[in-house]
């Protein structure tokens, strides 16, 4: 009976243990990440923007009347660290070339941050820290991007208050330069032409039976991205016709 009784305690001591050790080393490892992003600040600053920036960044669109013509056009797309364009770092970057209505070439690469990427945008976009981090940092694929975009019209999906705004960012801070490229927003002509109860990608790709396989990924949103856009370019043709 003794040797039960020191038998249970040894093995409540274990257990009380183990947690003890687990806790322990969750604490350091948010210690250690915090201690990088402390370092990583030093080192660099990330393309953040004061609210008159963000008001300044704010792009042209181009209305619905010249869309039904657009044949040449760059459709891209961002993967990044969380929700809000002025804070947000790019984790990946893809976008095709459209020639006369058809892909020609494409841009896909990952990006590595300046912080680790955050628990719920992993959740997001399944793109991990391990994964970017060999990728090149921003400073060098954003000049490549913007040579890949030159002054092509811009389509995408919620560009307007979002993708655009963080490229028009990026494009600032490490190229000196202001982007004035021309823009369609698929999601503008989504709602404008569709009645439905929600207007994210996946529902109008839906919409229009489209594979959203490959969802919250960059080149794969490029994609469905571009596909919706021709359906909804169809529509806005056939209404002026009418």
């Amino acid at each position: 009976m003794i040797y039960l009784a020191i038998g249970v305690f040894a093995m409540i001591a274990l257990f009380v243990y183990l947690g003890f050790d687990a806790k322990w080393r969750q604490e350091e490892k948010l210690a250690e990440q915090r201690r990088e992003q402390i370092q990583a600040q030093r080192r660099y600053k990330p393309p953040y923007m004061t609210l008159e920036e963000y008001k300044y960044m704010n792009p042209p669109f181009r209305h619905s009347n010249s869309v039904s013509k657009m044949k040449d056009y760059v459709v891209f797309d961002f993967e990044t660290t969380g929700t809000d364009a002025k804070y947000c770092e790019i984790i990946e970057i893809g976008a095709i070339k459209v020639l006369d209505g058809q892909i020609i070439e494409k841009f896909e690469s990952f990006v590595k941050p300046y912080f680790r990427i955050p628990d719920d945008a992993i959740k997001i976009n399944h793109i991990t820290n391990e994964m970017v981090s060999n990728a090149p940092p921003a400073e060098k694929i954003i000049p490549a991007f913007l040579e890949f975009i030159g002054d092509s019209k811009l389509i995408g999906y919620n560009i307007k208050k979002y993708d655009f705004i963080i490229l028009r960012r990026y494009a600032v801070a490490i190229c000196g330069k202001t982007l004035d490229n021309m823009i369609t927003d698929v999601y503008i002509m989504a709602r404008k032409k569709l009645a439905m109860e929600r207007y994210r990608l996946i529902d109008v790709a839906k919409h229009f039976k489209i594979d959203t396989s490959n969802a919250h990924r960059a080149i794969g949103d490029c994609v469905t991205t571009f596909e919706c856009f021709k359906r909804l370019q169809q529509i806005y043709k056939d209404d002026l016709q009418k």
